[in-house]
This record gives C-alpha cells, structure tokens and sequence, in this order.
C-alpha cells in the first residue's frame, strides 16, 4: 500500500474525535470465502452491518476514550502492511454513525462528513409522502404469527417439502399437457383491460401469502418479527414484514430458508391455482386463478426468485456463493474503475477495490447484468401495460428513465463533488467527465454505423412453379411421375367433378331454351317479354362461359419447365381437393426465390433506403449470396408461407396458437420476394436468413426508430 493512499487529506476532520460503539450494539462472527466478518446488531431497529476484519481491528478497539488518530496510529503500529487507509477507517465511521450504531460528538470539521445521515432521513421523509411508493406500518404480527405456528411447522418440514414438490410437478405436468388450451387461452386474455383488474386482485392475495410465509420461516426458526405493513406500490397496496432479523443468523442455510420461503410459497399457490384453472369450468372462477398462476409464476420468477434484482433471489443468492453485500460493492468497484481508468485519478477514491479470493468476476458482472434485466424487465412491462394502456405504459417508460439514467446520473455528478474526490482532484475530473460525456453524445448522435434489418424467410419458387388446382375435383389421374422432367405446358393431372359436369350439361341446355325463346320474342310484339328473354340467354352464356373455363382447368399443367415434385401419387387417388390447394411443384432448373414474411412496420422501413440484400441459407450458410426484390410493394396476409416462419417452427413471427399448423400469424404480416444472384438448389421451404443493408445512420436514430415502431405496434391508443 503507498502512503498516497495510506493517508487521507480529511483526516484532519475526525482525528480528534472518540468514537465507540452503543451500548446496546451485539457483534456476532461470521465467515465468507474463509475470512471472518463481524456482523454488528441493532436489536432494537433488527439492522446489521458487515465489517471485515480490518475495519473491525479498528472500530473494536474505540472506546469512546483514545481518539480515532490514537487507535489508527497503534494499530499501524502493530499490523503494518495490514493497515487500513485513512480513507477506509472514515467510510467506515461515517457508515455506521449512519446507521446508529457508534456514538461520537461531531465537531465542526466533522459535520461536513457526517451529512448522509440527514440526508438519507430527508429522503425517508420524501419517499413516505411519494404516490407511488409509501409504507404504513400496522404493528407487530407475533400474535398472528404465533397463532398459525402449526401451518409454519407443518410447511417446513420434510412432509411439507414433499407435498411441495408434488403440486408443483403436478402443475407442471398438467400445463405440458394442456400447453395448447393453456397458450391459446393466455394469449389474448394476457392482453385484455380485464386483465388488470383480475391482476389487481391477485396480486395482493400473492405478495401477502408471500410475506406470510417469510414471517413462518423466521418464527420457525426462533427469529421474531417486529413489525409488518402495507406499501403503496403504484396505487396498488403490497403487504411486507420486516425480515431483518435473518441477518443476525449465524449459518447461511437458515438465511437462504428466509429469503426462499416467499417465492416457494407463491410458486406453490400459483401451482394449486392452475389445477384449479384445469379442473373448473370458464368463467370468473377460472379467470381468477389463471391470474394467480400467471401473476404468481412470472412476478415471482421475473422478481422475486431474480437475483439480479435486489429481492428475495439475490439475498439467497448472496448467502449461497458467500458474496455480502454484493450489489453496493459491486457498483463501488465499478465507479472505482471508471475513476482510474475513465477519469485518470490516482487518489484514494480511486483506489483498487479489496475484493477477497475469487470475488472479482463477481463484482465486475453484477453491476451491468443487474442493470440490463432492469432495464429488460421494465421494457416488458411497458410493451405489456402500453398494450392495454398507452397512458400506463407511457408512466412505466418515465418512471424506469428516472431509475435507470436519471438517478445514476445525478449519482455520477455527486461523485464529483469536491468532498468525494478531494480539492486536488475535482478539476481535472470535471474535465475528463465533460470530455467523456460529449464524446459518448457525439458517438451516440452523429458517429455513423452500419444500419440492417436482419429477418428470416424460405427458400421459395416463383407463383407460376407450384402444382395448384384450378377448380374443385377429385384426383383421376397422374399424366407425369414424381421426379420426371417436365416441359411448360405440360399435362399434369387429371381431376374430376361429376357436379361440374352435371351442372354445364344443365345450362347448355338451359342456353338452347333460352335462345328458343328470345327468337319466339323477337316475332311479337311485346319489347318487355324481348328483353327478359334477351337477359336470361346472356346470363345463361355468361354462367356457362364460366362452368367451360372450370371444365378446362380440371386438367393441370405445369407453369414452367423443371423437375416435377409431386410424391405419394398412389395416395392422391380418388381423393377430393378444394379450388386453390397445392399438390406440389415444379422445381425449376435455376430456382432463385426467397420469400420473407416480417412486420409491416419493419417492411416500410426496408422499402426506403435500401442499399443491399445478402442472403445465406440453411443448407449452405458459408455461402453468401446477393438479392433484390421482386416487388417494390409488398403483399400483407395472415397466413405465412411456411411454418419454418412461425414461432412454433424456429422463425420469428408470433403465430395463433389456436392454429395446429402454425402457419396463421396473430397480426398481418408482409410478404416480400427476394431473388438471389446464384441457383438455391432443391430445398424448397428450408430456412435463409436475410440482411437487408440501409446504408448507415446514427446510433441514437436507430435506437429511436425502434422505440417508435415498438411503441406504435405495442401501444392500444384507445385504452
């Protein structure tokens, strides 16, 4: 350690005082990674702190006697290289002063360090009065807690464990089985404004049973729990015990039961929820608890079990791979980084962060993960609320911009704050931090780069390759095998319609009637009998111009020239087709068509400004090919072209899961051909994938094309 950052230029400010620890403060040991922490109690607030061991050689040792300079100039005396650095041991003062846990008498050079305190207060006082999230205590719930002490034995237990596990795998079994009812069924009611109330219901009776089970599993455990409540979250009332007692556990497995007990009771009780959904009749009952098990899987799953969210999943998961405190650290180690590397500082607020064996990858990936599933999580929100209400989505989009670029922001300008860096530092920090941030708003708005829409589609053939049936008919016969070469123009098959047939005989003669009696007309003299006879002979002539033109198309012939491919012809026999159904194609010598189905917004985009095609293919996809479009306006339908386009098949379109063929998409799609510059070969249908090239353009105004199009095809206007 150099004595740059051994010493400290506030030093000056708290030397003199004499800190020691409250009367009432109880010091526990725990061990990480094979080093010991202490864990310093509160009892009477339940809050607990980690110090390591140095921190700790130092703070044991105030008492409220010697001064802070004394103990740090003894202990240097004493451990040498162990040292903590001025710097660590006034983090730490300030830290636990903080938390009420030291008891010192500040001076006026003290007071300027000891300002958190009133701030976190300040903030306190700011978020009660917050309309979105407020907390109201309701008193202590040991009465309750006790009164259903036996439901909390009976849940963890061996037998509750076991009753567990079979209702979720019940749950789940029955979901695999009813998958297609299941999805056919979430898809549009996911979607519905009903939904929310239903959610709205549901989701209090899940967070309460969830925090009922938190309060179980520390009374099981001999912990108390002094105080429970309500919070307002958004308008919507969430229940919450104070389950900080599982801090002051001694081993790890009793502190992962705690954090765990909550997304195992809601997992359970969304798993009893979908048998219930399984066994009832449609209706509100059944609506209901398809609302408990989808809110109480996904929220839980999404949040709660998540531990890159700092809720229940991360403190199991903190306990289990023995990282405390891993999220402040994390972004301590981080905002050290990028002051070292980023701004150049040498001082000790840039110091390397201590970080025990096997803790750095740890902490270099939590931070940026845990801000990107923030960010994941709060753009699925808004696409899903946006849908039902533009409004709803609209506030979910202001309120994750202030918690995800606005708030770290003003936490970065504090950072440069002179009492954070030190005089000596704070100006050329202030430059490097302006130069960054104006070459990151250049890069972002002017800098250009490549700018591509990459899609999927199928090797396809031109409209006039494939075996169509031009009327309705009953295979008769086969002209040309499967895998013969064939001609254009040449006879195929042979289809036929006794009906057809029956009904052209009829008005033939129907026609020769007619006209008989448009000549009979024409002798006499009454012009209204002339002209409904004339009108009756041309409707007839035209009907059987048609019935003709139908008799004509019973025999198919190829469009163009290639090779036939027309399998199982023995099968086809005697069997009856619709007008339009395809039996098969004819591969052409030279096929070079792929067709692409994707969104209609994204199809308007690739009209404008197209630069370049390339296009590589399932079977060959080292070979790059180049393309072109076949149609300069593309055609929109819901049925796609292949199923390999379908979610259902590996492609990306949504399709309706009602459809077992998955060829029918949830929302029109376009459909465009592509026509390659070298033979695809036989594989009619395979997959290719499409880059259509748009030149370049800033990042910042692809980014905002993208939010647009999201918000146009995911907002409901009219919610």
């Amino acid at each position: 350690m150099t004595a740059h950052s051994l010493y400290s230029a506030q030093w000056f400010r708290v030397a003199g005082l004499t800190p020691r620890l409250r009367g009432h403060v109880q010091v526990r040991r725990q061990h990480y990674r094979g080093e010991r922490w202490m864990l310093l109690v509160d009892p009477s607030s339940g809050r607990a702190h980690r110090l390591d061991d140095a921190a700790w050689q130092l703070m044991g040792r105030c008492n409220g006697q010697r001064t802070l300079d004394q103990v740090w100039r003894a202990l240097r005396d004493s451990r040498g290289d162990a040292l903590p650095s001025q710097d660590d041991c006034i983090q730490a003062l300030v830290r636990l002063h903080e938390a009420g846990l030291v008891h010192c008498a500040l001076n006026a050079d003290a007071q300027a360090l000891f300002t958190r305190r009133q701030r976190r207060e300040r903030a306190q006082r700011l978020a009660a009065s917050n309309p979105f999230a407020f907390s109201v205590p309701l008193g202590n719930p040991t009465r309750l807690l006790a009164a259903l002490a036996p439901l909390g034995r009976a849940l963890f237990s061996p037998a509750g464990a076991l009753v567990w596990l079979l209702l979720v795998a019940a749950a789940l079994l029955g979901a695999f089985l009813e998958g297609p009812r299941l999805a056919a069924q979430v898809q549009p009611w996911w979607t519905g404004s009903r939904t929310l109330v239903l959610v709205g219901v549901a989701y209090p009776l899940l967070k309460a049973w969830h925090e009922l089970a938190h309060g179980l599993a520390l009374q099981r455990l001999g912990a108390e729990v002094p105080s429970a409540g309500i919070s307002l979250l958004y308008f919507m009332p969430v229940p919450w015990v104070d389950a900080s007692a599982a801090n002051r556990m001694p081993l790890a497995r009793e502190r992962m039961l705690v954090s765990a007990a909550g997304v195992l009771g809601e997992l359970g009780l969304a798993a009893l929820a979908l048998l219930l959904w399984l066994v009832v009749q449609p209706g509100t009952v059944s609506d209901l608890a398809l609302a408990v098990a989808l809110t109480g899987t996904v929220s839980t799953l999404a949040a709660n079990a998540n531990p890159l969210l700092r809720l229940d999943g991360y403190y199991f998961a903190t306990d289990a791979l023995e990282l405390p405190n891993l999220a402040l650290r994390s972004g301590l180690w981080w905002r050290q980084a990028l002051l070292r590397h980023v701004l150049r500082l040498k001082g000790p607020a840039a110091a390397p962060f201590a970080c025990a064996q096997g803790e750095r990858g740890w902490l270099m990936a939590y931070a940026p993960l845990s801000w990107a599933c923030r960010a994941l999580l709060a753009g699925a929100s808004a696409l899903w609320l946006g849908g039902v209400s533009a409004a709803l989505g609209m506030l979910v989009v202001v309120v994750a911009a202030w918690g995800l670029l606005a708030k770290p922001g003003l936490a970065a300008l504090r950072v440069l704050r002179a009492g954070a860096l030190g005089a000596q530092d704070v100006v050329p920090a202030r430059r490097r931090a302006l130069g960054v941030v104006v070459l990151a708003t250049a890069a972002l708005a002017a800098l250009p780069l490549p700018f591509v829409t990459t899609t999927q589609g199928v090797v396809w053939l031109p409209e006039q390759a494939w075996v169509r049936l031009g009327t309705d008919g009953t295979v008769q016969h086969f002209w040309v095998a499967d895998g013969s070469p064939v001609a254009a123009g040449t006879s195929l098959l042979q289809v036929d319609n006794a009906e057809l047939s029956t009904r052209h005989e009829q008005v033939s003669q129907q026609l020769a009637a007619a006209h008989s009696g448009l000549y009979q007309a024409l002798g006499g003299r009454d012009s209204n009998a002339t002209g409904a006879a004339a009108t009756d002979a041309q409707a007839l002539a035209a009907e059987l111009a048609t019935l003709a033109g139908q008799l004509a198309q019973r025999e198919v012939r190829a469009g163009e020239a290639g090779v036939l491919a027309l399998p199982q012809q023995q099968a086809l026999l005697g069997r009856w087709f619709e007008r339009g159904e395809t039996l098969g194609h004819v591969l052409p010598p030279h096929n070079t068509t792929v067709r692409v189905a994707l969104p209609q917004a994204e199809a308007q985009r690739i009209t404008q400004g197209l630069r370049a095609i390339e296009v590589r293919t399932a079977d060959q996809p080292h070979r790059l090919l180049h393309a072109r479009l076949l149609q300069s306006t593309p055609a929109v339908d819901t049925r796609l072209p292949s199923a390999a386009l379908g979610t259902q098949g590996g492609g990306g379109i949504t399709v309706d899961p009602q459809d077992t063929q998955g060829r029918t998409a949830r929302e029109p799609v376009a459909l465009m051909d592509l026509a390659v510059d070298q033979p695809l070969g036989a594989l009619v249908g395979g997959h290719a994938w499409v880059r259509f090239d748009h030149g370049s353009q800033p990042l910042a105004a692809q980014a905002w094309r993208q939010v647009r199009q999201l918000v146009r095809g995911h907002f409901n206007p009219r919610g």
